[in-house]
């Protein structure tokens, strides 16, 4: 982190000083984290009466709040030791955090109870599969059968109705498509009138230029156009939004694609007909892609009620399951404050001063919630105010516009840069870049800036990466203006105590060039016997790292911690973190692909699997060929010998097998084993993972043994799933099962934020994790790898600009199939997306503080070929050709230099280098990578291809193999009892309230949630069941009875039901008390026996997995066994036909708890008869392998 001096520059002081709102631009290594701790102090020696949590200080990422904390508190203690004291109470959170925070007050206005957890990927993953179903449903409407006949099912669900509702609708701000569309609709018609206008023009220009061209027409070119030109447009037709095809329309689009199809012709003395023409194809292709809108509208009209439908079936399941995304919280504050002052007098009076890290990267919906923070008392109207309504000195926004690097997380760089006209008087920047050497300084001001290198006094400017400050200054006098989307570079300082007072030759050697390119030549190809070009390149890395960790640069012996590889994707991780391996560097990669195949976790894992699933072979194997026992193959097969199979696999008595020091070691593991099996019926995961790794010394491995030294941070990621299991309540089977099924999920992972224990190694990171941090030496690798290109396939999309708009297919007439928005939004996100790229190849260079490598393979041909600046006609797609414009400044071979000169080429040499003439003002050294020879032993791997051939045959006459799905392995117990009135069918089922049953106000709750469209209750009786066993377990537990709110959401907030179903579960609560059972709980309990509430499991019998949940079992107050309680709300009393369902619970307790089923009781309670009925006996006659084969 870049830190400021003792003293704060001019600039920083200025900022720190500031007493108006303001909007400080901050570039890397500017010091800004310091700036932030140190206003923050001087706003409490200012404000005397301002108390620490009334400054609420706002952050883009949990680490960056810790760190902040850190700093402020540090700053804190030296200056106001006093108000230090209460720093406990500091407001300083991320921006989502508090606009959940803000959600949580004024939830209950939009239906949303206030006990909502944030989990975008689990509301994913559950919109994504309502989605398929529902366009199954709907499969003949008109629309989607015609959107099939471009894309599977499976697509339009995902992309037309998940995405489209995931990523444009909140739960509390719904897209309104019906008043989108006739926006749309205004839009269009308006762009029909006015292409039709210039065609008319552009024809009336043509028909004069021809009359009046002195030459030669009779050429074809000549003919065919007065042919046309004969024959005059019809007028203007209008706009008809219930036609998607008008004979009107067509004629005349087809009048002037006629022209436009003419061949051009090679007569000179006609450029004003060519420039009339070339102007009337453009107006034909943007006129046609209006035409394409307006023959869709006849689709649209029928996907309006879907998706008006499939929102409301989206918003509903967040208010059910109590799980919202981060923009449902973020626009859920931003409603509340906009429609409930009261609430917003509140936050206001809270904070005195709010201060933002990072605001590059939100948006404009969290600029308006802090907006509204930061309003004047007097306002309260119910709408955002504008910058003049503002408190005068309340806001301090921090960010740099070059670092705005998440727009996929919504975030949107034109509203930072539209700050700065918000707050023009309190504009601030910081210049001066206290992280890296000079020599970095100036060549980052050389490649993103055009500057000269190295620094002089003159004003030119060259090509380079971002628009500059005269690009912006020439814009104004030009009446234009740079994209909002676009950042400008600030030239950045270099600290004046690292160049003030150095003579010429001091001068010369501090900017001797520290940025270094290696790139492989793409246009040479790779001979037999040498690695690709991203192979050769990752072996130059690996042998550079090694010279770097020699003390072959800057007289330093740098740690492998100090050195950086960052990537744009992980593509190549797979790639660099084997060869790392191979040649003995350590390395700690900060993303989880692979994690769940990891040594550690892989071992870890093996023996809570074996505890969960004592049979596990796989399992048992792995565990005694890990660290844990370390055993030879021939060991293991040895034990495999003599393993019974029938048996727990630790229960082999390995002295018949084994000896010595292998005896041992299996004896340890067994150890380990059975105290495993003690643990988890006592202790939560996180013990018993805390246990595998470190009482057992398997931590240890990964300190001392180099080759498994990366794997030193699996623990924490481990522990925290394990920390995620234990608040859920989940059980070791349910754990184990879970990780199992994340193997395919790394991003489950990957958004984690997970203090990992520190450890020695290279860091390897996307470019994306690496803001923030620092390294003395970074390479960026891969640079050549291009990204996805965009293409006209994405059924939907949308702009702030024109909202949400569905890619029909086109008219059938037209060439042309981009409709009208689409057309615009793909070129916009073009442009925005390179926008991007610039941003993040910013980042990614300035990160390092010493030295800087750049790697990647590159068709040299092409340095000279395309202008990637950002008014260039050549987008760029990879970070070679960000930075292309630097590159081809500098790098030439002699054979294209002369072709440039216009000298004589023939004979010299084509290889690239940096001409001696331009290597003192080039920024970086330049040099090839070279293919890598594969070593001889690796040869094996390339003999696929003969492997192949030889079997050629073979292949062909294989017989296709059909595949068979495999029945279903799953049970639930709750299955295997005769229907009951408890989870009845409502479709069959007749809900009848008779008041001779107690209780019958139950039945009265569900039939009134009845509704007529639904025809189902919308308050159910499992719904009641949830409730009524959640007040008997917070009777045991003796806990003050919650609101379970995602439950009682079919009783639409009736205040009158919820009473009358708080007073029916107290009167159960208290009932269940004063039972049988409920004093024999209560005695176990104040003994501190084992018991568990809703506790999940599962069991293996008759080779099907039963997957169950318990509501009550405990260790009976005598030690004389167990007891299972089962909770019923069933109007009829029938104990014999959950028989099989408790069957399977005495079975499963019986395994867990090592204890005969004699000794487990079976206890039905009736919560409408306050009755206990003992199934024990009725139990034990079952015959559960033989009622479990046969279950569905």
């Amino acid at each position: 982190m870049a830190k400021v001096s003792t003293s704060p520059d001019s600039a920083q002081q200025g900022a720190i000083d500031i007493n108006i709102n303001a909007v400080v631009s901050a570039g890397a290594g500017s010091g800004k984290t310091s700036v932030l701790s140190k206003r923050f102090t001087d706003l409490l020696l200012r404000d005397k009466s301002c108390r620490v949590d009334q400054i609420l200080t706002l952050t883009f990422t949990k680490k960056a709040t810790v760190e902040m904390n850190s700093r402020i508190y540090a700053e804190l203690s030296k200056a106001i030791p006093e108000k230090a004291k209460d720093f406990y109470k500091a407001n300083i959170k991320t921006l989502d955090s508090y606009c959940s925070q803000v959600a949580r007050l004024g939830c209950h206005y939009y239906g949303i109870s206030p006990d909502f957890v944030i989990d975008d990927a689990t509301i994913k993953a559950r919109v994504e599969s309502m989605a398929l179903p529902f366009i199954l449903k709907n499969r003949d409407n008109e629309a989607i059968k015609v959107l099939v006949e471009t894309k599977e099912f499976d697509v339009i669900a995902s992309q037309l109705f998940a995405q489209s509702i995931l990523e444009n609708s909140t739960v509390a701000e719904k897209i309104d498509f019906k008043k989108t569309l006739m926006a749309q609709y205004k839009v269009i018609e308006s762009e029909w009138n006015k292409i039709c206008s210039e065609l008319l023009k552009a024809y009336e220009s043509m028909k004069a230029a021809f009359e009046n061209y002195p030459g030669n027409k009779k050429t074809n070119y000549f003919t065919n156009l007065s042919a046309i030109l004969e024959n005059e447009p019809i007028e203007i037709p209008a706009v008809n939004f219930n036609e998607p095809i008008s004979k009107e329309r067509t004629e005349f689009i087809s009048y002037f694609k006629s022209i436009a199809d003419v061949n051009k012709s090679s007569a000179k003395g006609i450029d004003d007909i060519k420039e009339i023409h070339d102007c009337i194809r453009r107006l034909v292709d943007n006129l046609n892609s209006v035409e394409n809108y307006l023959y869709g509208t006849q689709y649209v009209d029928q996907l309006i009620p879907l998706f008006e439908e499939f929102q409301e079936m989206v918003n509903q399941t967040k208010r059910s399951s109590g799980m919202l995304t981060y923009s449902d919280a973020s626009s859920l504050a931003l409603r509340i404050l906009i429609d409930h002052p009261e609430i917003r007098n509140i936050e206001k009076e809270k904070y005195r001063y709010i201060m933002i890290d990072e605001f590059q990267d939100n948006n404009s919906m969290q600029r308006d919630l802090l907006f509204l923070l930061a309003e004047k008392k007097e306002r309260n109207e119910k709408s955002v105010p504008k910058s003049s309504e503002l408190e005068k000195d309340k806001l301090f926004f921090v960010g740099d516009e070059k670092q705005s690097i998440y727009k996929f997380r919504g975030a949107d760089v034109s509203v930072f840069r539209g700050l700065a006209n918000d707050f023009k008087k309190g504009n601030r920047e910081l210049k001066t870049n206290y992280r890296s050497h000079p020599a970095l300084i100036a060549a980052f001001n050389t490649i993103f800036g055009g500057i000269n290198y190295p620094p002089a006094n003159d004003e030119e400017i060259n090509s380079c990466v971002f628009y500059t400050q005269k690009d912006e200054e020439a814009k104004k006098v030009s009446n234009e203006i740079i994209p909002d989307y676009e950042a400008v570079y600030h030239n950045v300082e270099i600290p004046l105590s690292k160049i003030e007072d150095i003579t010429e030759e001091e001068k010369k050697k501090l900017f001797v060039p520290r940025v270094h390119f290696a790139l492989f030549d793409k246009n040479e190809p790779v001979e037999d016997g040498f690695e690709n070009s991203d192979v050769s390149e990752c072996y130059w890395v690996a042998a550079k790292i090694k010279e770097l960790l020699d003390g072959k640069y800057d007289n330093i012996k740098y740690s492998p911690n100090e050195i950086a590889i960052l990537f744009r994707s992980y593509s190549l991780l797979p790639t660099y973190e084997r060869i790392l391996l191979n040649q003995g560097i350590p390395f700690i990669s900060e993303t989880v692909k692979g994690f769940y195949s990891d040594g550690p976790v892989n071992d870890v894992m093996s023996f809570l699997r074996l505890v969960a699933y004592p049979n596990d072979k796989l399992s048992f194997l792995t565990i005694l060929r890990s660290p844990f026992a370390n055993l030879s193959d021939f060991e293991v097969k040895s034990i495999l010998t003599f393993v019974d199979e029938d048996k727990s696999l630790f229960d082999l008595d390995a002295e018949i097998c084994l000896k010595g020091n292998a005896l041992l070691k299996y004896k340890k593991c067994q150890l380990i084993y059975r105290e495993l099996l003690w643990l988890v019926k006592r202790e939560k995961l996180t013990k018993i993972i805390s246990y595998l790794w470190d009482e057992t010394g398997y931590r240890y491995e990964t300190v001392w043994n180099k080759t498994v030294y990366m794997y030193s941070s699996a623990y924490d990621r481990l522990f925290e799933l394990a920390r995620q299991a234990d608040l859920s309540n989940i059980g070791i089977s349910e754990f184990v099962d879970s990780i199992d099924s994340y193997q395919a999920e790394s991003e489950k992972l990957d958004g984690m934020e997970i203090p990992l224990e520190a450890s020695q190694g290279v860091r390897i990171m996307s470019i994306h994790k690496s803001k923030g941090l620092e390294f003395k030496v970074v390479f960026i690798c891969g640079t050549g790898h291009q990204g996805a290109n965009d293409s006209n396939s994405q059924i939907i999309y949308s702009s702030k600009e024109f909202g949400i708009t569905v890619n029909t297919p086109a008219n059938p007439l037209s060439k042309n199939k981009d409709n009208y928005f689409y057309k615009h939004q793909k070129e916009l996100s073009a442009n925005m997306s390179c926008a991007e790229l610039r941003r993040v190849t910013y980042v990614a260079l300035t990160r390092a503080e010493n030295r800087l490598f750049i790697t990647g393979g590159y068709k040299f041909s092409d340095f000279k070929k395309y202008d990637y600046t950002p008014e260039g006609e050549k987008k760029p797609s990879r970070i070679l050709d960000v930075l292309m414009p630097a590159l081809s400044r500098f790098v030439i071979s002699p054979y294209e230099e002369a072709i440039l000169k216009g000298e004589p080429a023939e004979g010299l040499d084509t290889a690239y280098s940096i001409p001696d003439v331009l290597s003192k003002k080039c920024p970086f050294t330049f040099e090839k990578i070279p293919a890598f020879k594969i070593p001889e032993e690796d040869k094996s791997r390339f003999d696929r291809s003969n492997v192949k051939n030889k079997f050629k045959d073979k292949y062909e006459k294989a017989l296709v193999i059909e595949k068979q799905e495999p029945k279903t392995v799953y049970v639930s117990p709750s299955h295997l009892h005769e229907a009951d009135d408890e989870t009845p069918d409502y479709a069959k089922y007749e809900i009848v309230v008779d008041k001779k049953i107690p209780f019958s106000q139950i039945d009265t709750l569900v039939l009134s949630s009845i509704s007529a469209k639904k025809k189902e209750p919308e308050f159910t009786y499992s719904n009641f069941g949830t409730i009524a066993h959640a007040y008997i377990e917070w009777a045991i537990k003796n806990e003050e009875v919650k609101v379970l709110n995602k439950e009682i959401v079919g009783l639409h907030g009736n205040e009158k039901s919820l009473e009358v179903l708080d007073e029916i579960c107290r009167k159960m609560q208290l009932q269940f008390k004063e039972s049988e059972i409920g004093k024999q709980i209560a005695d176990s309990v104040s003994k501190n026996k084992f018991y568990k509430c809703e506790y999940s499991f599962k069991s293996l019998v008759a080779e099907k997995i039963i997957n169950g949940q318990i509501d009550l079992v405990f260790e009976n107050a005598d030690c004389s066994g167990f007891t299972i309680v089962d909770y019923k709300t069933n109007k009829e009393v029938n104990p014999a036909i959950y028989r099989n369902q408790l069957a399977c619970y005495r079975d499963a307790i019986a395994k867990m708890m090592d204890v005969d089923s004699s000794k487990i009781r079976c206890v039905l309670y009736y919560l409408r008869y306050g009755r206990v009925e003992d199934i024990t006996d009725i139990c034990a006659t079952v015959d559960l392998e033989k009622v479990v084969s046969v279950a569905e």
